[in-house]
């Protein structure tokens, strides 16, 4: 009989595995600015970890690759992780997101959050000026990002200061486990 050999990984994968997360430990480095300005967006954030220990994930309610990646990261909340969720439209008809977001934003409540992204409960909320002004600069920040150099553009999206360069980072693809491994380590 032949023995048959492991499919070989993509790189990325196998640097992925073999490496340190970009979240391990506390960062002690100086914060750059753009990890505060990522900070100061709306959203609702889980754990106790400051700027430079949390991931910021930019979602739009409606996106099911938003809603898996949210199922994906309960490990690492439950790890002691922080994350931040920040609300805003991001696909097509961004007023039917509108109440979703309103309802994540003005309710400040994880149980919300947890119903509308873990659940896809369809809870909404009439939005308040400060909750489509929020919305838009969440948005601002978005086209900034992705116009800057960061490819074709979607949620979810994630920035966090990766511990090993020091550095803001951006990342998509965080739907994919593989991904939250690089960032978090496996999860337990």
């Amino acid at each position: 009989a032949k023995a048959t050999q492991a499919p070989a990984l993509p790189p990325a994968q196998i640097e992925a595995q073999t490496s340190v997360p970009g979240l391990k430990g506390i960062y002690k480095g100086v914060l750059p600015e753009s990890m505060k300005t990522v900070d100061s967006l709306a959203g609702i954030k889980e754990g106790k970890g400051a700027i430079a220990d949390t991931l910021y994930i930019l979602v739009d309610p409606r996106c099911p690759y938003c809603r898996k990646t949210y199922q994906e990261t309960r490990a690492y909340i439950r790890m002691g992780y922080s994350i931040k969720w920040i609300p805003f439209a991001a696909l097509a008809n961004p007023d039917q997101a509108m109440p979703q977001i309103a309802a994540i934003l003005q309710s400040k409540d994880p149980q919300i959050l947890a119903k509308i992204l873990g659940q896809h409960a369809d809870i909404g909320a009439v939005p308040t000026a400060a909750t489509v002004a929020a919305a838009a600069r969440t948005r601002d920040f978005f086209d900034a990002a992705f116009g800057q150099g960061g490819g074709q553009a979607g949620v979810p999206v994630g920035f966090f200061l990766d511990h090993r360069t020091g550095k803001p980072s951006m990342t998509k693809g965080l739907s994919e486990s593989v991904i939250l491994h690089d960032i978090f380590g496996q999860p337990q």
